[in-house]
Parts: C-alpha cells; structure tokens; sequence
C-alpha cells in the first residue's frame, strides 16, 4: 500500500524493510549473505532512480553496512540505543 501511495518500487521497498529487520535484530547474520543482499538492494536503486541521489544512511547501510556487521563483536542490533 505504501508503494502505491508513493509510487515508490516495492521490490526496493521490501528490501529496504528486510535490511532494517536484520540490523535491527539481536542475532548472528551470515555476514556473505548480508553483504550480497545490500549490494543487490544497491544495485536496484541504482537502476531505479539513478536520478535521485542516494540518502546518506541508505547508503551507510548498503555500502558500509556489510563491513560493520564484519568487525563487530556483537550482532547488529546490539549496537543501537
């Protein structure tokens, strides 16, 4: 409904859902997989709205997401507020 309303692609929309869960959540990822899934999920943005550019916390999480998941020592969601 959200993608409707603004016009906004719903695959990339799903993935950008699924990523926050992940970063969100309080258990071990399979760190390759992750990386992969943001590098897809960059990619699409990319082709959809080359025009637009790109947010600096999507791109925190896309781009460097992968390697803070890497060196940290605790899950991602350990690591909010």
């Amino acid at each position: 409904m959200t993608a409707d309303i603004t016009r906004f692609d719903p695959r990339l929309l799903h993935n950008l859902s699924v990523l926050l869960n992940v970063v969100n959540c309080n258990i071990t990822i399979n760190i390759s997989k992750f990386a992969e899934y943001c590098r897809e999920t960059a990619q699409l943005y990319v082709e959809l709205y080359s025009w637009y550019h790109m947010p600096n916390a999507i791109h925190k999480l896309l781009i460097h997401g992968p390697q803070l998941a890497q060196i940290a020592d605790l899950p991602l969601g350990a690591l909010g507020e």
